[in-house]
């Protein structure tokens, strides 16, 4: 099953002091090799941001948070929001920082949700945490959303906690995934790829 796919890329980044988004690995700007790893899997690829100036960047739709500044919560209210009839009410939310995603994981998170009727969001977890990103989320969380937001609550986490969201426990080779949420991970991630000295 091909799921529509949106890559927030909204926050404001303060660890990592510029947009992650367009920071280059191997020349190309990272969230696009977040989207070239879900090629497989996806039905369209959607980049949320906080303010869409264009209707596309690199080479990707994007649209723009209701609210800016309501952090991962925002996005995913923006996308459920923007999710298309045709989708089948669900929607991989994954962050633009998020490299190694591998495709049995979003198979696995795919197979639960579709072997469930009573679930409106699939994700891993950790003993004591939820991991919200990569998830599976149901167009019937909306409601929950917009209420958390209206609440000052911007925490995905909480979200996964109080709604009807079923936890998988992190599969094997999890422990390999990389999130460039710092300037230390960009670099570590370039000499990963033989690109060290790309600059931003």
């Amino acid at each position: 099953m091909r799921l529509p796919v949106y890559i927030l890329a909204g926050g404001q980044a303060r660890r990592f002091g510029a947009d992650k988004a367009a920071a280059l690995l191997a020349g190309a700007p990272l969230v696009v090799h977040v989207a070239r790893s879900l090629t497989e899997v996806a039905s369209s690829v959607t980049l949320v941001v906080a303010r869409a100036a264009a209707p596309t960047r690199f080479g990707l739709r994007q649209i723009g948070d209701r609210v800016p500044g309501q952090g991962p919560l925002g996005g995913l209210q923006a996308a459920l929001d923007d999710l298309p009839a045709a989708a089948q009410g669900w929607l991989l939310l994954v962050g633009c920082d998020q490299l190694g995603l591998e495709r049995r994981w979003i198979d696995r998170l795919t197979r639960a949700a579709r072997a469930r009727d009573d679930v409106a969001a699939v994700a891993f977890r950790e003993p004591r945490r939820w991991q919200p990103l990569p998830g599976l989320y149901h167009r019937l969380l909306l409601p929950a959303v917009e209420a958390a937001l209206a609440d000052g609550d911007r925490s995905l986490h909480r979200l996964l906690a109080r709604a009807a969201a079923l936890a998988l426990e992190p599969p094997a080779g999890w422990e390999r995934r990389r999130d460039v949420n710092s300037l230390e991970a960009l670099e570590e991630a370039r000499r990963a790829r033989g690109d060290e000295g790309a600059g931003l």
